[in-house]
C-alpha cells in the first residue's frame, strides 16, 4: 500500500504514452507505521532519448526520516499511431 502512489503516477501520469516499467526495486530503510504522513519524491535522473531509457529514484519520508528508496527503469516502446 506505501507504493500505490509511486504506481499510480507511473502509470497514469508519468511518462507517457508507449512507455513500460522495466525494472521497479524498493528498499524499506525504517518501518511505515498507519496514519504516518509520508511524503513522495521522484525524480527523473537520467533520460536517454536515442534509447528512449528513462531511469527515476525517489523516496517515502516521514518527517526528516527517509523511510523508503524506490527507483524505477522505464522504456518507451516504438508504436506508431494510425
Amino acid at each position: 500500500m506505501t507504493l500505490m502512489p509511486f504506481s499510480r503516477h507511473l502509470g497514469m501520469e508519468y511518462p507517457g504514452d508507449y512507455f513500460v516499467i522495466l525494472e521497479a526495486s524498493s528498499k524499506f530503510r525504517h518501518p511505515v507505521y498507519t496514519n504516518d504522513e509520508l511524503l513522495y519524491e521522484l525524480n527523473e535522473i537520467f533520460f536517454n532519448e536515442s534509447l528512449g531509457v528513462s531511469k527515476l529514484k525517489g523516496s517515502i519520508s516521514h518527517d526528516t526520516l527517509v523511510l523508503v528508496d524506490v527507483s524505477f527503469t522505464c522504456k518507451r516502446l516504438n508504436c506508431e499511431v494510425t
